[in-house]
């Protein structure tokens, strides 16, 4: 098995480390979601080894938070404090330190600026005094050496997924976690030298300061801005990604998403290393032109994917990068949606590959240059481009993520549950021209939706809307006397049943929301199983 920097430590030594954050420190487990109910779980086995001098609990859910520091004060003879109910964020001016869940929201509390030229972050004037971190950052702290994370606003799940795949494929022992189900801390005693793909959010990176070896951002779009004080505060988070990290780390990003470039490129360090994704030659030409304006640095590697020869080009560093050089022949799947979710997961692999085979310096320069490249592209790609072809053509996506249902009463059906912006739905109504029907709205966060309502208005779709976006949308669209139909329901079992009734035979049903679920359901999941469940019930009831 190839491996990366992996320190392969038992758990005393991984308690060790840690045991200099928390050693004689009053601690907060702040948030019981998944995360922190992991997190209460992981300090309460190990209290001792830890060298904790008191444990708390917040969670605004005062039955939850009680019931978690009932069942622990049982269990490990502690006296864990409970601060649940309206005010539970007060409770964090009382601890050293605050392991921060990620659905939980400071929006509304003021900040203090972190202090220049240090690897620190901003803290909260409420409690200045107090260390803000989250599992994610331990665990970066622990295992970044030989983690690959992945953050963005679209595409996180698919392309973490596809990774943890072809690093199998080529040779790497590794295992899926983060966002996509699986905390990280399920893993921090049986990592050994395996390496983590690890999806991240925008609220599990929020108060991490610790990177990885292989970062790739997927693209930026408005989101979450019901969670963050401005969208700059939301881009910033994902940032953290690129801004804590250390000399030789490699970082992954498309030349073609302009917000997220524009972004990346003021946070990177002539350390880092940097594979750039163009599509075509406009990307291309745009690279250079900001290598020649000398905003992207000179160490950077250009990658350019031709779509007609299906061929994905190492072009070389931008100084140098003047011939179509080694290429790699690649063979997608049918889901030409994801073409690029699929080309960014091979430079991340093709990263870690690099990395692995580099003996990295821990100075400012690492040894990682053109030729050595190439040689490494060429091993690569004589190796390990039968697997991964394999692996691309069979490679099917993933539940509620343009999922294709099946055909019911001769209506192709796709469960796009993942969609909470407008141009997710978007690009599912491009990427499936069949479809006639979609279903879309949600919890309303304070988006933009402009750009579906223009979209929509001169499409020969069928409109079904949920609340409380979905009505806004028909309501927007029925006042610029748009030709598309659209119509207002109540429920899911309303839109599936109205679905049925007004889209043609062979044409396709979409449910792409555009929104967040919390309005209605728990999550997405529940959103896109309830979205099956009907349409497979009414397809029985002809």
């Amino acid at each position: 098995m190839l491996k990366l920097w992996g320190t392969n430590m038992n758990k005393e030594e991984v308690l060790s480390k840690l045991k200099t954050r928390f050693s004689g420190k009053k601690v907060l487990v702040l948030g019981l979601g998944r995360e922190g109910k992991a997190s209460l779980k992981f300090i309460l086995e190990n209290y001792a080894a830890l060298g904790v001098d008191s444990l708390g609990v917040a969670d605004q859910n005062v039955e939850v938070c009680r019931n978690c520091v009932l069942k622990a004060n049982q269990t490990y003879n502690l006296s864990v404090q409970d601060f649940s109910g309206p005010d539970y964020l007060k409770s964090m001016a009382q601890f050293d330190l605050v392991l921060k869940s990620p659905g939980i929201s400071f929006k509304g509390l003021e900040y203090l600026p972190a202090p220049e030229h240090t690897r620190e972050l901003a803290s909260l004037k409420a409690a200045p005094k107090t260390e803000i971190s989250c599992q994610v950052d331990l665990f970066l702290q622990l295992y970044g050496e030989q983690t690959v994370t992945v953050s963005g606003t679209k595409g996180k799940s698919t392309t973490t997924t596809l990774i943890k795949e072809l690093l199998a494929i080529t040779g790497f022992d590794s295992v899926l976690l983060g966002n996509i189900g699986i905390a990280a801390f399920e893993q921090i005693f049986s990592l050994e030298s395996k390496v983590a793909a690890l999806e991240l959010s925008c609220h599990q990176l929020e108060f991490t300061c610790h990177a990885s070896s292989v970062a790739l951002l997927t693209n930026f779009y408005p989101e979450h801005l019901d969670h963050y004080h401005s969208l700059a505060e939301y881009y910033q988070a994902k940032l953290n990604l690129l801004k804590f990290a250390k000399p030789g780390q490699i970082v992954v990003l498309p030349a073609y998403e302009p917000i997220l470039l524009e972004l990346a490129l003021a946070e990177l360090k002539k350390e880092q290393r940097v594979f750039f994704l163009c599509r075509n030659l406009t990307d291309l030409q745009n690279l250079q032109k900001l290598y020649e304006d000398m905003k992207v640095p000179a160490t950077a590697f250009a990658f350019y994917y031709d779509l007609t020869n299906k061929e994905l080009t190492l072009l070389g560093q931008l100084d140098q990068a003047n011939a179509k050089t080694e290429k790699l022949k690649l063979a997608f799947s049918k889901q030409l949606e994801v073409v690029h979710i699929q080309l960014d997961s091979i430079l991340a692999v093709i990263a870690t590959f690099a990395h692995s085979c580099i003996d990295y310096e821990r100075t400012n320069n690492s040894s990682l240059n053109t030729s050595l490249l190439k040689k490494l592209w060429a091993k690569f790609s004589q190796t390990k481009v039968a697997g991964i072809n394999q692996c691309l053509k069979n490679f099917i996506g993933l539940e509620h993520r343009l999922q294709y249902v099946g055909t019911y009463r001769t209506h192709q059906v796709y469960n796009d549950s993942i969609s909470t912006i407008p141009l997710a739905a978007i690009k599912a109504l491009q990427a499936l021209p069949n479809c006639q029907t979609i279903i879309l709205g949600g919890l309303d966060r304070g988006l933009d939706y402009s750009s579906l309502i223009d979209f929509l208005k001169d499409k020969k779709v069928n409109v079904i809307a949920l609340k409380d976006t979905g009505w806004k949308i028909v309501d927007c669209l029925q006042n610029l006397g748009a030709k598309t139909k659209a119509i207002k329901v109540e429920n899911m079992h309303a839109a599936v049943k109205l679905a049925y009734e007004i889209t043609e035979a062979d044409r396709g049903i979409l449910l792409s929301p555009a929104a967040a679920s919390y309005n209605t359901y728990k999550d997405f999941t529940e959103r896109g199983l309830d979205f099956v469940n009907e349409i497979k019930q009414q397809a029985e009831r002809i």
